[in-house]
């Protein structure tokens, strides 16, 4: 699962694993680094990634697989997160978004 994408939910998790909260601090050092790249950098992995591993017959299908389906789960998440934004708050942060989340 793609870190950068799923931590917008981590308030979420820490309702269900209060555990975790205490090792956020873990995290700083990697979003910070995502947070200095460029704008076009998520863009261009995303073809490196797709142009030079998933499309390449050499390397074994465990592998390209694993890859392809870190980019969907990654697209999926950029759906969901754009959809909640547009959502009233009573809906995501209600019980029915409790339900979901």
């Amino acid at each position: 699962m793609p870190l950068h994408e799923t931590w917008m939910y981590a308030e979420t998790a820490y309702h269900l694993h209060p555990f975790l909260e205490d090792l956020e601090f873990l995290t700083y050092p990697f979003l910070g680094a995502i947070g200095r790249l460029p704008s076009w950098f998520l863009m261009a992995y995303f073809f490196v990634a797709y142009l030079g591993v998933v499309r390449r017959k050499e390397w074994p299908h465990f592998f390209r697989f694993h890859v392809v389906m870190g980019m969907l789960l990654e697209i999926a998440l950029q759906v969901i997160g754009t959809i909640s934004r547009w959502m009233p708050l009573a809906v995501y942060w209600g019980k029915v978004g409790m339900h979901f989340w």
